[in-house]
C-alpha cells in the first residue's frame, strides 16, 4: 500500500511539474504576443504622430464632454503659441483665451466658443474665415463626430487669399497703367446708370493720343510704354475725386464725370482741358 502511496504521489508531483511548465510556456507565449502587440501599438502611435504633427493644417480633436485630446504642433506655430498652452483635457474656452492672451484673437473667446459649440449641439460641420490681428486669414472647420464630439482644423489662406485678390485686380484693370479696363469701366457705367436719379448728370467722355502710333514705332515700345503710363498719371490727377477713368484701348481712355457736372458746359471746359494735359 505505501509503495502504491509513494507511486501515486509520484505521479500527481511528475503531473503537477508538467502543468506548471505547460503554465510558464503559456505565461511567456502571452508576454511576448502582449509585448509585440505593444511595439505595434507604439510604432502605429508614432506614424500617427508623425501624421499629424506633418500637417500643413493644425489639428485639434475634443472628445463628448468637450475636453480637448489631440492638438498637433502645426496649431501651436499657426497661432505662435507656447507648447503646452492647449493642454490635454482644456475645453475649447480654455483654448480660444490661451489665443486671446496671445494676442492671436480677434473678438471675444466666450462668444466664439459658443457658435463652435452650437455647431457642434446640432450636429452641422461649419466653416469660419478668421482674421487675426497679424492680418493672416484661417480657414477653420468644425467636423462634428458621432461621438459628441468634434474635430476641428485651421487652414492659413493668407497666400491664397491675396493671389484670388491679385487675380480679381487683374480682370478689371490694366497691367501697364494701372487704371480700371474696359470690363471695369463697363460694370461702373451701369453702377452709375442705375443709382443715378433724375435731374442728375452723367458724361462719359472718350479720348486718344494723337500720332500715338508714331512715337511708338520711332521710339520704341518701351518708351511708348512709359509715355502711356505718365499720361494715365495726368488724367488721374485731372478728374475729381467722384470721377472714374479707364484705359480702354492701345491709345484709347474714357472718363465717366458724376460729382463735378453742373451743365454742359463744365463737361465741354473740362473737355477743353484734357486736351491741353
Amino acid at each position: 500500500e505505501r509503495e502504491r502511496a509513494d507511486r501515486s504521489i509520484a505521479q500527481m508531483i511528475e503531473e503537477l511539474d508538467r502543468l506548471h511548465r505547460s503554465l510558464e510556456q503559456a505565461v511567456a507565449e502571452r508576454t511576448t504576443t502582449l509585448k509585440s502587440r505593444e511595439a505595434e501599438l507604439r510604432v502605429q502611435n508614432a506614424r500617427f504622430d508623425a501624421a499629424i504633427n506633418t500637417m500643413t493644417q493644425a489639428l485639434m480633436m475634443y472628445d463628448a464632454q468637450g475636453r480637448l485630446a489631440i492638438c498637433n504642433d502645426r496649431y501651436y506655430e499657426m497661432y505662435r503659441l507656447a507648447r503646452g498652452s492647449a493642454n490635454r483635457g482644456a475645453t475649447v474656452l480654455d483654448v480660444l483665451q490661451a489665443r486671446a492672451d496671445a494676442g492671436m484673437l480677434n473678438g471675444e473667446p466666450e462668444a466664439l466658443a459658443g457658435e463652435i459649440l452650437e455647431a457642434v449641439a446640432g450636429g452641422q460641420t461649419r466653416g469660419w474665415l478668421v482674421d487675426l490681428p497679424d492680418g493672416r486669414t484661417i480657414s477653420v472647420l468644425v467636423h462634428p463626430t458621432a461621438d459628441g464630439g468634434w474635430v476641428s482644423t485651421h487652414e492659413d489662406i493668407t497666400q491664397r487669399r491675396d493671389s484670388e485678390r491679385r487675380l480679381a485686380y487683374m480682370a478689371r484693370h490694366d497691367a501697364l497703367t494701372g487704371l480700371p479696363n474696359r470690363m471695369h469701366l463697363h460694370e461702373r457705367l451701369a453702377d452709375e446708370l442705375t443709382r443715378i436719379h433724375p435731374g442728375e448728370r452723367l458724361a462719359v467722355l472718350c479720348l486718344d493720343i494723337d500720332k500715338f502710333k508714331a512715337v511708338n514705332d520711332m521710339l520704341g515700345h518701351a518708351t511708348a510704354d512709359e509715355y502711356l503710363k505718365a499720361f494715365a498719371e495726368r488724367l488721374r490727377r485731372t478728374i475729381d475725386p467722384h470721377d472714374f477713368v479707364a484705359r480702354i484701348g492701345a491709345d484709347q481712355f474714357a472718363i465717366v464725370q458724376t460729382g463735378s457736372i453742373r451743365s454742359a458746359a463744365d463737361t465741354a471746359s473740362f473737355a477743353t482741358r484734357l486736351c491741353e494735359i
